[in-house]
Parts: C-alpha cells; sequence; structure tokens
C-alpha cells in the first residue's frame, strides 16, 4: 500500500507538471489601488472579484500571452460573456460571473494579462518563468 501511494504521488507530479494550460496573472481595475479596497456600485469586493478572476477558463491559439478587457455600466451580473477579446482567444464557460454592479450610474473597466504555463504543485508558472 506504501509504495502505491508513494508511485501515484510520483505520478501526478509528473502529470501535472507537464500540464500546459492559460491562467489570469494581471489584473489592473481603473480606479483601485489594491486589492484589500472596494468599488462603489460593486456589490463584490476586489479580492472576491480577483477569486472570481481565478475560475475564469479561458483558451488562447497561437500566443503566450493576450491582454483582454472588461468595460461594463449599469445594474446586473458581470460576466465573462462581457470580455472582449480577439479571435485567438476562447472563453470556455462565458456565463461564469464576475461581479454584480449594484447601481445604475457604476461601471468597471479592467484589463486582464492571461498567460500561458504550466502547472506545478506550487501552482500556476507562465512558460516564462525562470528564464533571464
Amino acid at each position: 500500500m506504501a509504495l502505491a501511494i508513494t508511485l501515484g504521488n510520483a505520478l501526478r507530479r509528473i502529470l501535472l507538471s507537464s500540464m500546459p494550460g492559460c491562467a489570469v496573472t494581471e489584473v489592473e481595475i481603473d480606479g483601485v489601488l489594491h486589492e484589500y479596497s472596494t468599488k462603489e456600485g460593486v456589490q463584490e469586493d476586489i479580492l472576491e472579484i480577483l477569486l472570481n478572476l481565478k475560475g475564469l477558463a479561458v483558451r488562447v491559439q497561437g500566443k503566450d500571452e493576450v491582454i483582454l478587457t472588461l468595460n461594463k455600466s449599469g445594474i446586473g451580473p458581470v460576466t465573462a460573456a462581457d470580455i472582449t477579446h480577439d479571435g485567438d482567444v476562447e472563453i470556455v464557460k462565458p456565463q461564469h460571473v464576475i461581479c454584480h454592479l449594484t447601481d445604475e450610474n457604476a461601471s468597471i473597466s479592467m484589463r486582464i494579462k492571461v498567460q500561458r504555463g504550466s502547472w506545478l504543485c506550487a501552482g500556476f508558472y507562465p512558460n516564462s518563468f525562470g528564464r533571464r
């Protein structure tokens, strides 16, 4: 039994280290200085918005990094379908909720950097990680 666990963990680490994918690595939200602040007219705080963006599933073809933009105003949910992108990007789950705007005059504008990389035990590493 102990040998099976040892082999299983080694196999898991090898498979995860070679699994490529894309993830959100940077976010810039207009009018926000740091992740512990709030934005007027937005139900969620910035930290919760960042956690929701972490769950964004994106496929990028032919590029190592892309910049996506999101601009939305008025009452209602802000979803992944509101993100503007070029033809090289596919939003896997467009109904994924990022935040909710609660005021008619509320708006949110952000730039989202998505990079291609690999999953390691400590988290996501872009392809450029470790290169100088």
